[in-house]
């Protein structure tokens, strides 16, 4: 017990340091939905894998879930992992926010046999918006992919190869509005579209959180498993991150 006490504590300042270097990523939230489309939630992280953190070297991982809560056994459907690596600047001036090269980006659903599902991609992002309390902007997504599993080899035609979203949100806060944001994300180039849109409201003060969020999904390839087949899902909860 001893030895354990003095390893935490030799790591101590380790630790703490990548506590204050892990930040956000992707939106954190968790959803629910009719019988059909139950339960999905996203956890999302970056960590900061060299100074300074608004330019650097980062390491990221999401992980998204489709859960079937209401059943008897509330089993998972299927949860889709996805860890990246990728270069980062952000805040370059007043339109643009960031900007990203992801060299690689891993996605797979932790099946085997006929079930699996996998992609490993490369992408450059960035995106730009105006203005500081009212904000609109764009973010673009595009690149290629490095290797797919054989048993999603024409999962290229269902979710492209570009990603857009356009947004407008509050980013000050005013009485009993600040941090709302609506939103719309997709890709509508081929008839194997999807999009994605979304609302985040506050609960009126912002001592109260999370905010309420509410998220819509058409199309093709929400998760790995069932990326070839179409689905509709509108579902409601809280949003963590934005």
């Amino acid at each position: 017990m001893k030895k354990i006490f003095l390893i935490l504590f030799l790591l101590l300042p380790s630790l703490l340091f990548a506590v204050e270097t892990i930040q956000s990523y992707k939106p954190v939230y968790f959803l629910a939905g009719d019988n059909e489309n139950q339960v999905k939630y996203q956890v999302s992280f970056k960590y900061a894998l060299c100074y300074p953190f608004e330019t650097g070297l980062f390491f990221a991982y999401t992980q998204v879930a489709h859960w079937n809560l209401y059943d008897r056994s509330s089993p998972f459907k299927e949860t889709n992992y996805n860890p990246s690596i990728f270069w980062e600047i952000e805040n370059v001036n007043q339109w643009l926010d960031f900007a990203r090269v992801i060299p690689y980006e891993h996605k797979s659903n932790g099946r085997d046999g006929q079930d699996s599902r996998g992609i490993d991609r490369y992408f450059g992002e960035m995106q730009i918006s105006y203005g500081q309390t009212f904000n609109i902007g764009l973010r673009e997504k595009a690149g290629g992919y490095y290797a797919i599993s054989n048993h999603n080899k024409d999962i290229k035609r269902y979710i492209g190869y570009f990603e857009t979203e356009a947004f407008a949100q509050i980013k000050d806060k005013h009485g009993y509005i600040g941090h709302e944001k609506i939103y719309i994300k997709g890709e509508w180039t081929h008839k194997y579209y999807w999009y994605e849109c979304g609302l985040s409201i506050r609960l009126f003060t912002e001592k109260i959180q999370p905010d309420i969020y509410i998220q819509y999904y058409r199309g093709y390839g929400e998760f790995l498993l069932d990326y070839n087949k179409k689905t509709e899902a509108l579902r409601a909860g809280f949003i963590f991150s934005n």
